[in-house]
């Protein structure tokens, strides 16, 4: 009786093998789509762990920080725009602001 029960358990066992051989052809078949990704990887480990001793920290804080500075960069690449942007709308409101504005001067100017 259980010599069934083994062979049945066998041939599963073989049938999963077997699934398991093609998963592993097709990951490996992957990292042969990445040349260079292994070296990539261990040199970011590296500099984390430069960058971690250097400063006493962990890498999620210099993670943080990383984001937190590239959001800031971006901020500041794109401050040229935002100045356009703004000096626009203040040479166009100024317009409008600079209307009572100017009538005061011209009205303190004139009482003189």
């Amino acid at each position: 009786m259980r010599r069934p029960k083994l062979g049945s358990r066998l041939a599963e066992a073989s049938y999963q093998l077997t699934d398991l051989t093609a998963d592993l052809a097709r990951y490996l078949d992957e990292l042969d789509d990445q040349p260079g990704r292994l070296e990539q990887i261990a040199e970011r480990r590296s500099q984390l762990g430069t960058l971690t001793r250097k400063y006493r920290t962990t890498c999620d804080e210099v993670l943080a920080w990383s984001a937190e500075s590239a959001n800031r960069l971006g901020r500041l690449e794109s401050s040229d725009d935002r100045i356009g942007e703004l000096a626009d709308r203040l040479a166009g409101g100024g317009q409008r602001a600079g209307g009572p504005r100017d009538a005061d001067q011209d009205g303190a100017a004139g009482g003189r």
